[in-house]
Formats: C-alpha cells, sequence, structure tokens
C-alpha cells in the first residue's frame, strides 16, 4: 500500500482532507491544542537545555512531541528519560504510546503493564491499553478497557470512536452504532465514516458505499471504496490496524475472515436514543466536507 493512500485513509479516519493535500488531517480540538503543544515543548526543551538529566523535562518534552504526533521526537525524550530513571511508572507509560504510535501494540502493552506494575494510575491507560489489546486481536479485552474509560470520559469523543470500532470488529454493529449514536446526530464526520467502515468490515458493502458517497468528497469515495472492500477479509487484528492507521497486509486473503463475538455492550457504556425530534441517524448529512 503507497504511503499516500495511507494518508488518504488516516485523514478519512480523522477528519477529512483534500486530496491535493497529501497530509494527515488532525480534529478540531487537536488543531486548538497545538500552539500550547509547541509551547510546552520549547518550555521543557529551555530546561533541558540548562538540565539534560531533568527526568521530568524529559517526560513532559516526549508527552507534548506525542501531542504534535512526532513519535520519533517522543522516543528520544522517553528513553533518555528511561536510562536515567529506570523504574519511573510515567516513562514507560510514555514509552508505551510510543510504541502503540509506531502500531507495535505487543510491546505497547508490555511497556503500560509495566508502568502499572511500577505505581502509574491504570485508568490514565485504558483507551491506548484498549486500542493496543484490539490491535493484537483481542477484542473483549479492549472493549473492558474502552467500558471503563467511558465510565469516567463519557463524553471522549476519540475513546468513543475507538469502542465502536472494537464492536464493529466483534461483530456487533448494533451495539456499535447505538454508541456513535449521539455523535452521528451532531454530524460528527468521523462518526459517519468509522460507520461507514464498520459496515463495510461486516461485509454490508452497499450500506458502507451510501455512507461513503453521501458524507465524503466525491474523489475521497472513490478512493476509499476499494480498501473498504478489503475489510471483511481481514484478521480482527488487521481490521483495527486499517481503521485506526489505514494499515492494509500487502496479501488480503479470498475469504471473508470469521468473527468472533465479544460479550454485549453494557448498558452505562450505550448512549441513550436522542429526542425524537432529532433526524434520524441512519441518514446521512447531505453536506459534504
Amino acid at each position: 500500500m503507497r504511503r499516500y493512500d495511507i494518508w488518504i485513509l488516516r485523514g478519512l479516519l480523522l477528519a477529512g482532507t483534500a486530496l491535493a493535500q497529501p497530509v494527515l488531517a488532525q480534529p478540531a480540538q487537536v488543531q486548538a491544542m497545538r500552539p500550547s503543544s509547541a509551547e510546552n515543548l520549547n518550555n521543557h526543551l529551555a530546561r533541558l537545555a540548562s538540565n539534560p538529566r531533568d527526568v521530568t523535562a524529559l517526560i513532559g518534552a516526549g508527552e507534548a512531541a506525542l501531542d504534535m504526533d512526532d513519535a520519533r521526537a517522543a522516543a528520544g525524550f522517553f528513553a533518555r528519560a528511561d536510562t536515567l530513571a529506570p523504574n519511573n511508572g510515567k516513562v514507560k507509560a510514555g514509552l508505551g504510546r510510543v510504541m502503540l504510535k509506531n502500531q507495535n501494540p505487543a510491546e505497547a502493552l508490555r511497556l503500560f503493564d509495566q508502568a502499572t506494575r511500577l505505581g502509574f494510575p491504570e485508568a490514565t491507560l485504558l483507551s491506548d491499553r484498549g486500542l493496543a489489546k484490539d490491535m493484537t486481536g483481542d477484542q473483549a479485552g479492549a472493549q473492558r478497557d474502552y467500558q471503563a474509560a467511558l465510565q469516567r470520559t463519557p463524553d471522549d469523543v476519540e475513546l468513543t470512536h475507538r469502542y465502536a470500532a472494537s464492536l464493529g470488529i466483534s461483530g456487533q454493529v448494533d451495539a456499535a452504532e447505538r454508541v456513535l449514536k449521539p455523535l452521528l446526530y451532531k454530524s460528527d464526520r468521523a462518526a459517519w465514516r468509522y460507520r461507514a467502515f464498520i459496515l463495510a468490515m461486516n461485509n454490508r458493502q452497499a450500506d458502507a458505499r451510501k455512507i461513503a458517497e453521501q458524507t465524503m468528497p466525491s474523489q475521497l469515495a472513490t478512493a476509499i471504496l476499494p480498501y473498504m472492500q478489503k475489510m471483511p477479509y481481514l484478521t480482527a487484528a488487521q481490521k483495527a490496524a486499517a481503521v485506526h492507521f489505514g494499515h492494509f497486509p500487502a496479501n488480503v486473503g479470498s475469504t471473508v475472515a470469521a468473527i468472533t463475538p465479544t460479550p454485549p455492550a453494557f448498558a452505562s457504556a450505550t448512549p441513550a436514543a436522542p429526542p425524537a425530534s432529532q433526524p434520524a441517524a441512519r441518514t446521512p448529512p447531505p453536506a459534504r466536507s
């Protein structure tokens, strides 16, 4: 798969992007964080200039770099911190996040486990640990983490996307749509795109195509449809890598992959239906981005 194609898919899932600009689009909330993240990084770099062994500054710089999607820089800061403080749970957590960004979920899980054993709060790792579990094919474990995380932060949009995608990977299409429903009513375009991929991975291609054509610019919809058609043939771990990172295997099988169901989503993680006066969630917004 070409790097440009990966950019298209990742941009699609995050916020939508113009085909003429092969850059990774970011959600509005991340865009708003950019100046503060850059300023935060500069502050930590200033501290490191006077004391290169300042572990707190190294951790802060690593976290700021991750916020700016610079996993390579973050890896350098956290690796240096790990050398200076090998038993620091926050450092292990940061390294785990770097591994997740680099699509190495098994190593991310190992580091997250080390972080919690060193006293780092497990609750702050739930969303990322859930994603790592999804990418190793452990949808049941991922969904338990997402559910626990949603009890703490029920309005977390990215977490909601991840949970819905995990439910879709395990064949719980209706449950996934219930989780996405509040965002669909808000015309959250990323939620509509996740919904399209959830339908595609469960081999409901006609429904997925309809949503893609009605919620995406025509060129983008045309470009993404071939990848949607591959989704049913991927393993659970491959589906997670595809939907979250735009990573498809070089060779895709010709047999629809078996789906391993997980226990039904528990009630408190299923958002309540909006008032009847709101438009039906099954009707995609006609506007194009």
